[in-house]
């Protein structure tokens, strides 16, 4: 049996959270009718809450990247990189290692591939993802079933998952999932 709840938070702006309970069942429809529509059906809700739906049941699904150790000669993605933030999303390879980050990630030189340029990163990543073992290359370009083609933006949701866009003028078509994009097409081919 559905079951809903409501609480507001007030700031400079009014934000209201929504509680939805679900059947295994009800959950199972929802998914099924939010997966057919088209991100932009509802203003972009349809997207917003298929994607809440689905990170939370992809938790446990995805293969989770490993903390990165970095090391010279690695080919990371450039996550920060003050004073080069034109280079964040894109991938290189470390050339000097500075020391570790609370975090795994490092703080190293790395040559940017493509232009060669050298710059200083505060954090890189792993340049792949993996969605229902399917591992997804980050600096590629992938070709859905309709013939359109996705590119990575090097931004991330706040699960961590990475976001592509379309490369298409459709404003609809940017800031996707890569666990919808997997959904929604099935069949993503690398270009």
């Amino acid at each position: 049996m559905a079951e809903a709840t409501k609480s507001t938070v007030v700031r400079t702006v009014t934000e209201e959270t929504f509680t939805l309970t679900l059947s295994a069942d009800e959950f199972q429809y929802l998914m099924e009718l939010l997966g057919r529509q088209t991100v932009y059906d509802g203003g972009g809700a349809c997207g917003r809450i298929y994607d809440s739906m689905t990170e939370d049941l992809r938790t446990n699904e995805v293969t989770p990247e490993p903390n990165m150790a970095v090391k010279v000669g690695d080919r990371v993605r450039i996550l920060e990189a003050p004073g080069a933030e034109r280079f964040h999303g894109r991938v290189g390879t470390v050339l000097s290692v500075l020391g570790s980050h609370p975090t795994d990630l490092c703080t190293c030189s790395v040559t940017v591939e493509g232009c060669g340029t050298l710059i200083w990163a505060t954090k890189v990543g792993p340049t792949t993802y993996t969605v229902d073992g399917t591992a997804y290359d980050l600096s590629a370009e992938y070709r859905d079933t309709s013939g359109d083609v996705w590119f990575f933006t090097g931004e991330r949701n706040g699960a961590g998952v990475p976001l592509l866009s379309c490369r298409t003028d459709d404003d609809e078509c940017t800031g996707w999932s890569l666990i919808r994009l997997h959904d929604f097409y099935d069949t993503l081919t690398r270009v």
